[in-house]
């Protein structure tokens, strides 16, 4: 008798804590919708940290987001790479659009979007300075590395 009651209270548990992470994550989904409106008062927190994490120097001219289906869209505007010594090459990108996949990006611990569209891409390459500082032939700058990593 007393193994049965032990084994209900440890069911009755794990089905209390499935239903307060289920409440959580529908409380940071809910606080994610709401908050996504506002996404352009933090563009230069979002610079900083692209800054930071892929060493680049990025500048964003406006952000919108909205939910769509099953999870953010994301768009960015006036989105320009800015050219240094050690990368010769300018990008600027007119508008893109980004749908992430909130579930699928839950499911493999990775970004995974629905859609990813660039409009109005134009680049200007300082070709002097494009193999000037490669030894062995390969070229690298970190916007070569991050448009690569992209596809």
């Amino acid at each position: 008798m007393k193994a049965k009651a032990v084994c209900f209270f440890c069911f009755r548990k794990l089905w209390q804590t499935c239903a307060i992470i289920l409440v959580l994550l529908a409380v940071i989904v809910s606080i994610l919708k709401y908050t996504l409106p506002y996404a352009n008062d933090y563009k230069g927190d979002i610079e900083t940290y692209l800054h930071d994490k892929f060493a680049i120097s990025i500048s964003i001219g406006a952000i919108s987001a909205s939910w769509q289906g099953n999870g953010p869209a994301l768009v960015l505007e006036d989105l320009s790479f800015k050219d240094n010594e050690t990368a010769p090459i300018s990008l600027t990108i007119a508008k893109t659009s980004l749908e992430l996949n909130l579930w699928e990006s839950l499911k493999t611990l990775q970004l995974k979007s629905n859609y990813f569209v660039i409009n109005g891409f134009h680049t200007s390459v300082n070709v002097a300075n494009l193999f000037e500082n490669s030894d062995k032939g390969e070229v690298s700058f970190e916007q070569k590395e991050l448009i690569e990593g992209l596809f």
